[in-house]
């Protein structure tokens, strides 16, 4: 459980004698001491870190810390806490207390599934597999609300993702359909969505395809694409003309909120940003798939200057927003505004 990802606060007096204070008396490292917990420590600090666990005056970030060394443990109680916080993550008590470095949101839940994944060979040994599995089973329906990073698929052997392929792929199912709808997320759902995906494929190719197809029709931002694009033999690449229809429709769209004097000021320009995203996408699929041909898309890009031409008060808002989002970094996270630059560029190169 990297420390550095933890809010500061000063640890509890029970907190530092079990996870600052290392098995010969010594000042030490929470993941020093909690990975030396499994050579056998574990038994010794197990009943401290339950109580503290379960001591609702204790500080939130010492509570999130002894559910993850219980986790890493294989030890019941931790499992089961961690089934509980997955089960109603709204009444979880250590919500940010820790934070992704790159979005600044909470990141608990993945800090806790990399625990269970790690505790795959200790919950052998203490026969508490079954556990596990079912921590690992409510963390899954999580992916497409909580940030995750890699830290899920990471956790999952290829026997637990044969196991949970229903949950996983739901999971992807209710997340492409969040991409689709624009829903405005605090991470970047694209990529971990596409993490899933690619782990499916480990155990069923043919419905691992079929999902990413769906994904890459959304479409997503550039770095799921490029993940998907690492996976041997996934056939990734929508037909062109769905992608081509999708920009047009967006354009119109932007075009007729314009023309009607609407106020829906984020609606016109969120219209043209998706016909820029999808325009950006038509041409990864043309460069790392077997989309359009290069004269198909120089036609395409063509024809629909017009249009864009016709919407030249969103482009001008639209590259106004763009430019905010790249110097400012925290309005989008860093993956939206390059994903913006390279529409950017597209318009300028035609």
């Amino acid at each position: 459980m990297p420390r550095e990802y933890v809010s500061g606060f000063q640890p509890g007096p029970v907190a530092q004698r079990i996870f600052y204070t290392d098995f010969e008396g010594n000042p030490g490292d929470p993941d020093d001491i909690l990975a030396d917990g499994l050579d056998g420590g574990w038994a010794e600090r197990e009943p401290a870190a339950i109580e503290l666990l379960n001591d609702e005056s204790a500080h939130p970030a010492d509570r999130l810390l002894a559910c993850a060394a219980l986790a890493l443990w294989g030890s019941p109680a931790g499992y089961r806490a961690v089934i509980d916080a997955a089960h109603h993550p709204e009444r979880v008590v250590w919500s940010d207390q820790s934070v992704d470095r790159w979005f600044g949101t909470d990141n608990t839940f993945a800090l806790l599934a990399e625990e269970v994944g790690d505790s795959y060979e200790i919950a052998v040994e203490r026969g508490t597999s079954e556990l596990r599995r079912e921590a690992l089973a409510a963390l899954v329906p999580l992916a497409d609300r909580y940030q995750f990073e890699r830290r899920l698929v990471q956790a999952m052997s290829t026997d637990d993702i044969r196991a949970l392929a229903e949950e996983v792929d739901a999971v992807i199912g209710s997340g492409i359909d969040r991409i689709r709808r624009r829903d405005p997320m605090k991470f970047d759902l694209d990529t971990q969505i596409a993490g899933l995906i690619i782990v499916m494929h480990r155990v069923d190719q043919a419905r691992a395809e079929s999902r990413a197809m769906e994904l890459v029709s959304a479409p997503p931002n550039q770095r799921a694409l490029r993940e998907l694009g690492n996976t041997a033999n996934m056939a990734t690449a929508p037909p062109a003309n769905r992608l081509m229809a999708s920009v047009r429709v967006d354009l119109e769209r932007a075009l007729e909120l314009d023309r009607s004097g609407s106020e829906d000021h984020s609606g016109r320009v969120g219209h043209f940003g998706h016909a820029m995203e999808t325009l950006v996408t038509l041409q990864a699929v043309f460069t790392t798939h077997d989309g359009p041909s290069a004269a198909d898309l120089a036609d395409f890009r063509y024809r629909i200057g017009s249009l864009v031409a016709a919407n030249a008060r969103t482009l001008h808002n639209y590259v106004y927003e763009s430019f905010y989002a790249a110097t400012d970094a925290l309005v989008d996270g860093w993956l939206d505004p390059s994903l913006r630059r390279s529409a950017v560029q597209l318009l300028l190169d035609d």
